[in-house]
C-alpha cells in the first residue's frame, strides 16, 4: 500500500480536517497493480494537492500475497480494510471529512460496492460494464446491483468517465446504461480507449475538477 498525506508539521500548523482519496487498480491477472499508469498519475496529482492519498494492491497483485478471486468479494474486503484503516483515528494526518472512493477498470467495479460512514463521492474510471460477468463470475449480479444502488439510491455524488474508444464496453452501451440515471456526472473523452496511455493528464484534469467541486 502506498500512502501520502499532509506532513506532521502541516498537520500541527494548519488544518484539523482534510480530504482523502483511495484508488483501486485494474484486474491483477492481466497485469493490473498499483503501478498502473492511471493509478500512478492520479496518486501523484492528489498527493501534490495535499490529499491523504492511498493506492494499494489487491490480493495476488503486485507484491501482495494470495491470489485473485473469481468473484471480486475478497477484493471488496481488501478495499474495505483500506477504507477502515484510513478512517481510523491516526496521528499521521488530520481527521478526514470527505472521502473519494476511486477505481479504474476492475477497480471501479469493486469501488462501486464500497459504502462508508462519512461524506463521500465516487470516481469510476472505465467501468467494465460489458465484461463484468468475466471479472466477477457468480457475483456479477451482486456487483451490478451495487453499482445501480450507488447510482440511484445513495446521496453520494458519482463521476463516471471513460473513452469513446473503449475496447471492452462500447460508447453506446455506456450511454444506454446511464440514460435513465439522474444526478451523476458522466464524462466521455473523445479518441481515448480503455487504457488511457498518453492521456493521463486529460483524465487527471477531469477527476481533479470533479473533486474540487465537491
Amino acid at each position: 500500500m502506498s500512502y501520502q498525506g499532509p506532513s506532521s508539521q502541516e498537520h500541527e500548523n494548519t488544518t484539523t480536517e482534510t480530504k482523502a482519496i483511495i484508488i483501486a487498480h485494474p484486474y491483477g491477472p492481466l497485469g493490473g497493480n498499483m503501478q498502473n499508469n492511471v493509478v500512478m498519475a492520479l496518486h501523484r496529482w492528489f498527493t501534490a494537492q495535499n490529499y491523504v492519498t492511498v493506492s494499494f494492491n489487491f490480493r495476488g497483485s503486485g507484491r501482495s500475497s494470495g491470489r485473485t478471486s473469481w468473484t471480486g468479494i475478497p477484493e471488496q474486503h481488501d478495499y474495505q480494510a483500506v477504507v477502515d484503516s484510513v478512517l481510523a483515528n491516526s496521528t499521521r494526518y488530520p481527521k478526514i471529512d470527505k472521502l473519494f472512493i476511486c477505481g479504474y477498470s476492475y477497480g471501479s467495479m469493486v469501488a462501486s460496492s464500497i459504502r462508508v460512514s462519512i461524506p463521500s463521492a465516487y470516481i469510476l474510471i472505465s467501468y467494465p460494464l460489458s465484461v463484468r460477468w468475466a471479472l466477477a463470475a457468480t457475483k456479477a449480479s451482486y456487483f451490478k446491483s451495487q453499482v445501480q444502488e450507488l447510482l440511484t439510491s445513495t446521496p453520494a455524488r458519482v463521476l463516471i468517465v471513460h473513452g469513446d474508444q473503449d475496447q471492452f464496453t462500447s460508447d453506446s452501451s455506456y450511454h444506454s446504461w446511464l440514460a435513465s440515471v439522474d444526478d451523476i456526472q458522466h464524462q466521455v473523452v473523445q479518441g481515448v480507449d480503455h487504457f488511457w496511455y498518453n492521456q493521463e493528464e486529460q483524465l487527471v484534469k477531469i477527476v481533479g475538477e470533479f473533486c474540487a467541486s465537491q
